[in-house]
């Protein structure tokens, strides 16, 4: 009979697994001993980063394009950068807005797209004209 434990083949295999795990790991050369060719410099040394070149900020004023399909805008826009006859979502500024009204909801929100502007710069109607105050 065997007089060995049944768990001493263990020792022997997690050596040999071991071993040949950090053999096989070492595919790059160790660095040679000795003083580097070249030093690494200092903070002092060191070149100084080049500034990033400056974009432009994002134009704020002018007016914007609406596709006829809409258009989401990040940061939001005022009003009145939109074309004439866009349709819009404003929460405070247009996040969206699109040239045609579609079913009339914000793809983004969902609440209702509004004409901000008509000819001559005034509100365009909204068919609620004359009866606030009352429930819908």
């Amino acid at each position: 009979m065997n007089d060995r434990a049944p768990h001493s083949f263990l020792l022997p295999a997690i050596l040999v697994l071991a071993l040949s795990s950090a053999i096989a790991g070492c595919d790059t050369p160790p660095p040679a001993p000795g003083p580097s060719a070249e030093p690494s410099p200092t903070p002092e040394q060191a070149p100084a980063p080049k500034p990033a070149a400056a974009e432009p900020p994002p134009a704020t004023d002018g007016p914007v394009v609406v596709a006829d399909d809409g258009t989401r805008f990040d940061p939001p826009v005022d009003t009145a950068r939109l074309p004439e006859g866009a349709w819009a979502c404003d929460m405070g500024g247009v996040h969206y807005a699109s040239m045609a009204k579609g079913d009339g909801k914000c793809p983004v929100c969902g609440m209702g797209l509004t004409q901000p502007t008509a000819a001559g710069g005034k509100p365009a109607p909204t068919g609620h004209e004359g009866h606030q105050g009352h429930a819908h």
